[in-house]
């Protein structure tokens, strides 16, 4: 998958191996959010060898973190990769598991590529006025 590049917005990217996610804000050098961006064949291996259930436990220790799926929550039930009903299951359990962890469904990569660059900013000035953060 290519890389969000934010086109037209007011943000500077730089490109660094983060703790955890594929994007993130940084307050003082140390990552206050971040965002795991998934395709739905991404999703649905992640979910089944568990990487998903390690990284929403390691989402969950930072203040803010959400993962994003670039399809439709309908597509789960029109794939053909592994049982709908498994791939379901498994993000309802980790959503009980981690509920201060989203995860988000966009319908498109373009709308996936939005929703990070609000969340993010969002989360970048809530960690900048938010007292206990900084």
């Amino acid at each position: 998958m290519h890389a969000y590049r934010f086109t037209g917005k007011p943000v500077t990217l730089i490109e660094r191996t983060l703790p955890c996610g594929d994007y993130g804000t940084l307050l003082n050098g140390r990552l206050v959010a971040c965002v795991e961006r998934k395709s739905l064949a991404d999703l649905i291996t992640s979910l089944t060898n568990g990487t998903l259930r390690y990284a929403l436990g390691e989402f969950a220790a930072l203040p803010r973190a959400a993962v994003v799926v670039e399809v439709r929550y309908s597509q789960i039930f029109k794939q053909d990769y592994l049982r709908p009903a498994m791939v379901a299951d498994g993000l309802a359990e980790l959503q009980v598991r981690w509920p201060a962890v989203p995860v988000v469904f966009c319908e498109t990569r373009q709308l996936a590529e939005e929703y990070v660059y609000r969340y993010l900013a969002a989360a970048s000035l809530w960690a900048a006025t938010e007292p206990t953060i900084q």
